[in-house]
């Protein structure tokens, strides 16, 4: 099985992101560097100094800003060669970008996706899910876009991207991999939120 890491939220080239540039009143959520040059070499040296060039890595979306030229150029500066792209909200752009292409070195470009790597059911979307595919069997739900700040339910899903339940918030480049998860998940439960969970019981914790 290939090395799998997640993770999402890069915003590659976003000046508003970056506290020594942002045109934002607010700062207080843009992250602590003083140029964007600053923040996209610790995103890509994040990636690329865990993933290896033979591994898998989902990206749940909002890869960068400044178009199509941007995407090319950080794509082709991490060293993995089996990318997934969920896209976000600031992907459309990315859009224009045919599944598999080649020419943009993405495995697959998609809005959602769900994988199972393992016997391990995972729905990846660019946004947190109230219920999802297969929920009350134990599926996992993976997603990005709330930058950490929504709260951690423990019911098997996950905010991944950078600034993510994992990094409480903070800062961290460095993708999580599939099988970190599982310390993650160790204590959640499913929780009865529709018809499909209302005959079950407890579906024990499985490694």
């Amino acid at each position: 099985m290939p090395n799998t890491w997640f993770t999402g939220d890069s915003h590659f080239g976003h000046k508003n992101m970056v506290k020594g540039v942002s045109a934002w009143p607010d700062k207080s959520a843009c992250r602590d560097f003083q140029s964007i040059e600053e923040m996209n070499d610790q995103l890509v040296l994040g990636i690329n100094s865990v993933v290896r060039p033979d591994d898998v890595l989902y990206h749940l979306g909002d890869w960068n800003f400044g178009g199509l030229k941007n995407m090319r150029e950080f794509r082709d500066r991490i060293h993995c060669e089996s990318i997934h792209l969920i896209l976000g909200n600031h992907d459309f752009n990315h859009n224009q970008i045919p599944p598999s292409s080649v020419a943009h070195n993405f495995s697959s470009v998609v809005p959602y996706r769900e994988i199972v790597i393992n016997g391990r059911e995972i729905v990846l979307c660019h946004y947190a899910m109230r219920v999802w595919n297969n929920q009350s069997k134990g599926s996992w739900h993976l997603y990005g876009h709330s930058h950490g700040t929504l709260p951690r339910l423990h019911n098997f899903s996950l905010d991944i991207g950078v600034e993510g339940d994992v990094s409480s918030g903070k800062f961290n480049p460095v993708p999580v991999n599939f099988l970190d998860l599982f310390g993650v998940f160790e204590n959640d439960k499913i929780k009865n939120l529709d018809h499909h969970t209302r005959n079950t019981q407890s579906v024990p914790f499985t490694r």
